[in-house]
């Protein structure tokens, strides 16, 4: 798989006074269907506080998608039928021509299913089916991501425990309908106390 550009790191966060300590991001494997937490000590603007939804991971690396990065494209470069999506996002530097769905996991235009709340979507068949019908015509919020995010083996195990990402828990509303300059913040709010505190931080802790 391919590798991503590597994070450059400024003063880790829990060394600047009146901040929190970082805790370990997580004692268990990440898995498809997590959320990588970009911690607030990723100063890189290709990272900074993303939040990244882990799509697959095994001895080769892991492929994730960008879920807070909003797209501003040239509508001639994509086909007409992602204007049926609900957002369009940038889902990281690698394959940007590449296009991947989400969508609700019980959805007939589900490929497979990441958690029992969403999964991958089948865009050849939202492709015929536009088409077909002139419009998609469902009642749900689906994303299309622009690239992806990937990682070379041990790589993303490495960036996990030297704490710039802290894993957990996707859930749809994050996912499919925060919206996205909200997502960071708002899945660290629901973590536990030490690690909420994150939020909160301004976008300069030094200067704070």
């Amino acid at each position: 798989m391919t590798q991503h550009v590597p994070i450059r790191q400024t003063r880790p966060v829990s060394e600047l006074p009146g901040w929190p300590k970082l805790p370990r991001s997580s004692s268990r494997e990440p898995e498809p269907g997590d959320l990588l937490v970009a911690s607030p000590s990723i100063a890189d603007p290709s990272w900074r506080r993303a939040l990244i939804l882990l799509l697959d991971q095994d001895e080769s690396g892991a492929v994730g998608v960008i879920i807070n990065r909003k797209a501003e494209l040239d509508g001639d470069i994509l086909p007409l039928w992602v204007g049926e999506a609900s957002e369009i996002m940038i889902g990281g530097p690698v394959s940007p021509e590449g296009l991947i769905g989400i969508c609700p996991s019980n959805s007939e235009l589900a490929a497979s299913a990441l958690t029992p709340d969403f999964g991958l979507m089948d865009l050849d068949k939202v492709e015929s089916t536009i088409e077909s019908l002139g419009a998609l015509q469902v009642s749900y919020p689906w994303r299309l991501y622009v690239g992806y995010a990937g990682w070379g083996p041990e790589q993303l195990a490495t960036e996990i425990e030297r704490g710039d990402w802290y894993v957990v828990k996707g859930e749809q509303s994050d996912v499919l309908r925060v919206e996205p300059d909200q997502a960071w913040s708002s899945v660290l709010h629901r973590q536990r106390p030490n690690v909420q505190a994150w939020a909160t931080l301004p976008d300069n802790p030094e200067m704070n």
